[in-house]
């Protein structure tokens, strides 16, 4: 497993200058005389391929209305100047994809458009902390944390405006290490699960009003069946649920 090229910085020194990066190496950042360091000092080559911290960027206090971007290991930037419509675009190394945008521009509120970009070789992978996170922040703004009268455990709630909808998305794992018995016993749970929320009165009177559908999402690896025989949609009707095919 290696990590990508982390050379690039500008205005500054990385050390041990190597010309491939491997798991468990570890690289130190020094910027010139007269630019601040901001991201990380330090970093690590981790087993999924991936720097640990962040992005280090050694910048000017210069006034430019949007903060240097900086620019992520393994990528090449166009782009140097911080003003109101200004724009910076990324483009990464031989052999490397590129997540995140592309080309962002610096807005008046000192905001850059889009997310921050990174490099990957085709062997990174995102942790389970990483992905939790993720789904974490995309719902920070709908669920809220009940407060408990007892010594019970606390629960969440799911707040939904009057006209709102609500979407659940229930992924099964089906990789080479599955077999068609385990997802058919991983289906049937979900099915049951699903049987567990339509009857709770409580939440039916939100589901019927705001849920449009329960996908059941299969990731990519049916190996054993048709690909239209893996997925389900499982539509909310006024009676109740109703479970069909769809070959997409």
């Amino acid at each position: 497993v290696e990590c990508p090229d982390p050379n690039v910085l500008e205005n500054g020194n990385v050390s041990p200058p190597q010309d491939r990066y491997f798991v468990d190496n570890e690289t130190s950042y020094e910027c010139y005389s007269g630019y601040t360091l901001r991201g990380s000092s330090k970093r690590i080559c981790l087993n999924n391929g991936k720097w640990s911290g962040s992005t280090p960027i050694c910048s000017r206090d210069t006034g430019d209305v949007c903060a240097d971007p900086g620019i992520p290991p393994g990528a090449s930037r166009g782009g140097h100047m911080f003003g109101i419509d200004d724009k910076v675009i990324y483009t990464c190394n031989s052999g490397l994809f590129l997540v995140g945008s592309r080309e962002r521009v610096c807005l008046e509120n000192g905001q850059w458009t889009g997310t921050e970009p990174a490099c990957y070789y085709k062997h990174t992978y995102d942790t389970p902390q990483e992905v939790s996170e993720a789904f974490g922040s995309a719902i920070k703004g709908t669920l809220t944390t009940t407060q408990s009268l007892n010594d019970t455990q606390e629960g969440r709630s799911i707040r939904i405006s009057k006209n709102g909808t609500l979407n659940i998305y229930i992924a099964v794992d089906i990789s080479e290490s599955i077999n068609k018995t385990q997802f058919d016993e991983a289906r049937k749970a979900v099915i049951t699960l699903i049987k567990k929320v339509r009857h709770k009165k409580q939440w039916w009177g939100i589901l019927s009003r705001s849920l449009n559908h329960i996908f059941l999402l299969i990731s990519a690896g049916c190996h054993f069946t048709l690909v239209s025989d893996c997925l389900y949609s499982v539509k909310w009707t006024s009676t109740g649920y109703c479970t069909s095919k769809t070959p997409n």
